[in-house]
């Protein structure tokens, strides 16, 4: 499991859950609650995420629930998405105004063929998943994030939160992270071969 979150360290810069800690050259030496094992994943925590199978696109698995609000506030531009400044309540109204417009002021703009890309790979059908289900979400459909938790036989959690409850509920969506991180090291345990004496 990699989750791009960032835990302080005793120095005040940050690292990665699930990075490795070793200096260059060094052999790695994971973390206690390690989200990498030997740089292998071991579980994935999805937030609000599309999760299309390999012959599917996030396009496909859009059109089949009803359009979210945020879609009439986007334009292509330049060959990239952009989301126009009022549709920020769309995408993260639980945030600030300030907040919102950092925001749209920092936004990745993808390019529209995103969409109708083919994920090429289905972690989720091998790997042990998590899924954060924002129930007021208007960037990608509520009822969308539970069909891929349901399908991908996630634990899920609900939360009250628009599409970024990694900015609006940092402390819930790192409980569910850490329960993720708990499993996964219970169940390397259970699969660590016993030391012979």
């Amino acid at each position: 499991m990699y989750c791009g979150a960032v835990r302080p360290r005793h120095n005040g810069r940050g690292r990665r859950l699930g990075e490795s800690n070793a200096a260059p050259g060094q052999q790695p030496r994971y973390p206690r609650r390690p989200l990498l094992r030997r740089n292998r994943v071991v579980g994935l925590v999805y937030i609000c995420a599309l999760a299309p199978d390999a012959d599917e696109t996030s396009q496909t698995q859009q059109s089949k629930f009803p359009k979210t609000d945020v879609f009439s506030h986007i334009e292509v531009v330049d060959g990239r998405i952009w989301l126009r400044p009022e549709g920020t309540k769309y995408f993260c109204g639980d945030l600030s105004e300030q907040e919102q417009k950092l925001v749209w002021a920092t936004q990745g703009v993808p390019k529209p063929d995103l969409f109708e890309a083919k994920a090429g790979g289905t972690a989720w059908k091998s790997k042990p998943s998590w899924y954060i289900v924002g129930k007021n979400d208007r960037t990608v459909h509520p009822d969308l994030e539970r069909f891929f938790a349901k399908r991908m036989s996630a634990t899920t959690y609900e939360l009250d939160s628009s599409h970024v409850p990694m900015l609006s509920q940092p402390e819930r969506v790192l409980d569910v992270i850490r329960a993720a991180a708990n499993a996964a090291q219970a169940d390397g345990r259970k699969a660590a071969p016993a030391s012979g004496r």
